[in-house]
């Protein structure tokens, strides 16, 4: 059973996932896993919801039409 859990950068700092590509900053789910454990347990991600991660896309989405 898989275990995806949400999470976005801590506040002024870019992440990079596994493969290189730099995590969204509104978040998202991953797959966890060590790698991830690490980097919360240092403080470069913190925990979200699925609910946070679409209001944040929908402000942005708003704010873009503008």
């Amino acid at each position: 059973m898989s275990d995806r859990r949400f999470i976005k950068p801590a506040t002024g700092l870019t992440v990079h996932e596994p493969d290189g590509n730099p995590l969204p900053a509104e978040g998202k789910a991953v797959e966890w896993g060590v790698w991830w454990q690490r980097r919360l347990d240092q403080g470069d991600v913190e925990p979200t919801t699925e609910a946070a991660i679409k209001k944040l896309i929908g402000a942005t989405d708003k704010g873009d039409s503008n």
